[in-house]
Parts: C-alpha cells; sequence; structure tokens
C-alpha cells in the first residue's frame, strides 16, 4: 500500500505505512528531550547553590542594602501578610527569598533600588565562588 499524503492544520500529515516510522521518530525525539531536562530542584537546591532564590539573612540584608536587623523586622512585618519574604527555620534561621525581596524592593523603592540590589545580588555570589571559576579571574588569567 502506497503512502499518501495531505495537508493539515500543522503541516504535512503521513498517512499510511510511514505513519507508524514517524510517530515512532517522534516518540524518541521526545522521550530523548525528556532526559536532556534537568533533574526536579527542592528548596536545599535553593538553599545550597550559589544562585538559588534562598538566601539566608545576612547576605539578604547585603542584597537589600541594611542592617540585618532591619531585614529580619521587615521579614516579621512580611509574614503576617499573605507574602512573606521567607521563613523562619526552627525558630533561629531565616530564609529569605531573593525574588520576593527584590519585587518587595522594587514595590516600595522603586526600579533603580530594585537593579542595584539585583548587583549587590550578583555581587555576593560572585564573591562567594571558588577562585578559579570567578569571573575576575578568569579575565586576569585569560582563561
Amino acid at each position: 500500500m502506497a503512502a499518501r499524503c495531505r495537508a493539515g492544520h500543522g503541516g504535512i500529515a503521513v498517512v499510511g505505512g510511514d505513519l507508524a516510522h514517524r510517530l515512532e521518530t517522534v516518540a524518541a525525539e521526545a522521550a530523548a528531550a525528556l532526559r536532556r531536562l534537568d533533574a526536579p530542584r527542592d528548596w536545599l537546591d535553593e538553599v545550597l547553590d550559589l544562585g538559588g532564590d534562598a538566601l539566608k539573612s545576612d547576605e539578604a540584608a547585603f542584597v537589600a542594602g541594611c542592617h540585618v536587623d532591619t531585614l529580619l523586622g521587615r521579614c516579621k512585618i512580611a509574614a503576617a501578610t499573605d507574602r512573606p519574604l521567607g521563613t523562619l527555620m526552627a525558630g533561629a534561621i531565616w530564609l529569605i527569598s531573593k525574588r520576593r525581596l527584590l519585587a518587595a524592593i522594587e514595590a516600595k523603592e522603586g526600579l533603580p533600588a530594585r537593579l542595584a540590589a539585583e548587583s549587590r545580588a550578583q555581587k555576593s555570589v560572585e564573591s562567594r565562588l571558588p577562585p578559579e571559576k570567578s569571573i575576575r579571574n578568569r579575565v586576569m588569567t585569560g582563561v
């Protein structure tokens, strides 16, 4: 039986003998794409990764450009709302969302303040990179 082609909304649809082969090809491509996806992240990844969303209170205060006590006061106030900045872990350690902190800075102080905070956040990440991975070292060594 010869294969027939017909135009459809998505281009040309293959009808007949090539259909099974095309479906196998598409399924294999989809499976390969799924395997290439990163593994799902959890909250611990966000804390441990340098570029993660979770910030410890001292780093969040640096990003916000204020003293850590000021930031923790803001966190306590925000905790009573429907949009907290972070969460208090074990009654002792605040983990603050970088995305929420930056959004709160923009809402309160405007876009220029947010951009300055984003710059400080990037500097904080770069300061914690191992020397061989820092941008400054790569520029100086040409690597």
